[in-house]
Order: structure tokens, then C-alpha cells, then sequence
């Protein structure tokens, strides 16, 4: 009896479980297949994309600008340079900024860099949906940790498990700009107007934060990254609300730091912090709007090249 019901069981794994099976895992495969290729692809702007544009193409005339979502909203390319593209991208700390500074270094283009840094310096793994479909690559693991990183990432269509609904959501909103405005170089703009008191809120929140300049070991390695090229290397202070430094702390130390790679024959620091005072210029007390991206970006523009002609002792 128990022979005879193995044989069934097998007799019926081999005509229909595993076929059914291996027809799921085709169509799983298919899905995810048709979703990185026509979503997470197709808008270049998108911040999953932007990451596989930095591990696989090196346009010889590309002008790089990288760091957090204050890079996305604060460089307008078209204000800055015809060949610069952003890639600022969501929550990414020095950890991540890092990271893509290797993978930059080791392309052939000797064009400038740009790097978009807060006065914290601080670590941040950002939002792993830009990471999710590229977690084969090691620079990804090296730059995110192993904690980060879930077994599911590696299988087709259950990687995208909980994040198909993020990933189509900024897919709609980069084509129709449905709640921030989205150019065709990785720009990404708030547009909305925030009312007066709520930014005054947001104001009184802030001078109430305490934020502190992180010292630590990741910070010599990105000096000595900058001091292996010859590239020129432009680190950015773009505008932040003044009140972040209401109570900011260890500023000598960060101004101290920061000196040094300024120092470096090819690294210019350009600090635009206090750049932009006006709060209606602003979305919220550490992103400019549309408009103050613009003026900041013109701006930036004119720095960039009064350090290029500047002859360094």
C-alpha cells in the first residue's frame, strides 16, 4: 500500500507538480524580466536606475554629481553644465557616497567630480529599493553591509516583494511629475508650496535637533580616495536652513577636517551652506524648493568655474 502511494506521489510530481513548478518559475522570471526592463529602466531619472547607470556606463564626457536626496533636489544640470548628470539619491550617508567614488574612480574619464556632503558626515545605507535589483554586483554588498542584504534579493520576482507598489509609484510621478518635478539628467524638485506656519514649525523643530560632525575611520578613506586622482573633485556645502545649526555640534572639527582635503592639489571645497537665507526658497529646513535649486544651481556654476581657473600653490 505504501509502495503503491509513493508511486503515486511520484507519478504525479513528474507529470504535474514539477511542470507546474517550473512554470511558475518562468513566469516569475518573466515578470520580473518585463518590470526591471520597462519600469525600473526605463526612466533613467529613476533612483534604481541611477545606480545601474553608475556600475555599468562610463560616457567619457560625463560630468558626475553624487550624494543624498539634497544633491537630487539642489543641482539642475542645465544651470550647472550640458554634461552633468545627478545622481543624488535618498537617504545615502558617506558610507554609500564612498562607495561611488570607487566605482568613479576606477572609470576612464578624467572629467570633473562633484559630491554634495552635510556638515554631519554621517553613515546611511539609504533606501534599499535603489539597491534591491543590483545586489549581485560586490561593490553593492561591500557598500550596504550584510545586514541589509535578504536572501530574497537574489530571487526573480520575490525580490520585488513589498516595493512593486514603490517602484511604480516613482515611476508615475518621474513621467507626469505628479508631486515633484523630474528632469531628463536626475534631478528631482519639489515644487509644492509649504504654508507659512508649518514651515515655521518645521523651523522650531529643527533648532531643537541636536546634530554633531561623525568623526570616524571611513573619513580618512574618503580623503585618501580624493588624493589618489588627479580629477578635479568638488565637495559641496549646498544651502541648508540656518537653523540646523542651532544646535550643531563639533563645526571646528568638521571645518578642521574638511580643510585638509582642501589642501589636496585637485579637491576644491565649495561651501554654500549659508548660501540661501530666504525661507521661501526652501521645502523644508534641509531641502531647497524648484527655485532655490535654480538660483543655487547658477551659482554653483559660476564657483565651479572660478576654481578651475584657480592656480593652486
Amino acid at each position: 500500500m505504501n509502495n503503491s502511494s509513493i508511486f503515486n506521489f511520484k507519478l504525479f510530481s513528474l507529470k504535474w507538480l514539477l511542470p507546474f513548478l517550473f512554470s511558475v518559475f518562468l513566469i516569475g522570471k518573466g515578470v520580473d524580466y518585463v518590470f526591471t526592463q520597462f519600469i525600473i529602466l526605463k526612466n533613467p531619472t529613476l533612483e534604481v536606475a541611477k545606480v545601474h547607470t553608475i556600475l555599468t556606463t562610463d560616457k567619457e564626457t560625463e560630468i558626475p554629481i553624487y550624494g543624498s536626496s539634497r544633491a537630487a533636489d539642489h543641482y539642475v544640470c542645465d544651470s550647472i553644465h550640458t554634461d552633468c548628470f545627478n545622481y543624488g539619491i535618498r537617504g545615502i550617508g558617506k558610507d554609500v557616497l564612498i562607495g561611488f567614488l570607487k566605482i568613479e574612480l576606477a572609470k576612464k574619464r578624467q572629467t570633473p567630480i562633484i559630491l554634495n556632503v552635510d556638515y554631519t558626515f554621517h553613515n546611511s545605507g539609504g533606501d534599499i529599493n535603489a539597491f534591491i535589483p543590483w545586489v549581485n554586483h560586490p561593490e553593492i554588498r561591500q557598500m550596504l553591509g550584510e545586514k541589509q542584504i535578504k536572501t530574497t534579493y537574489f530571487i526573480p520576482f520575490f525580490r520585488y516583494f513589498g516595493t512593486y507598489e514603490n517602484y511604480l509609484k516613482d515611476y508615475l510621478n518621474a513621467k507626469n511629475n505628479f508631486t515633484t518635478l523630474s528632469d531628463k539628467k536626475g534631478g528631482r524638485y519639489e515644487t509644492r508650496k509649504i504654508p507659512t506656519k508649518h514651515f515655521a514649525d518645521l523651523v522650531v523643530k529643527r533648532k531643537e535637533t541636536k546634530t554633531r560632525f561623525i568623526q570616524d575611520s571611513l573619513n580618512i578613506v574618503f580623503y585618501e580616495l580624493i588624493k589618489s586622482t588627479n580629477r578635479p573633485v568638488f565637495v559641496v556645502f549646498s544651502p541648508i536652513h540656518a537653523s540646523f545649526f542651532a544646535k550643531f555640534s563639533y563645526k571646528a572639527e568638521a571645518d578642521a577636517y574638511f580643510k585638509t582635503i582642501a589642501d589636496l592639489p585637485n579637491a576644491h571645497i565649495i561651501q554654500m551652506s549659508n548660501f540661501i537665507s530666504a525661507d521661501s526658497l526652501f521645502f523644508d529646513t534641509s531641502h531647497l524648493n524648484y527655485e532655490g535649486a535654480k538660483i543655487f544651481s547658477r551659482a554653483l556654476r559660476d564657483s565651479i568655474h572660478s576654481h578651475l581657473h584657480e592656480v593652486k600653490p
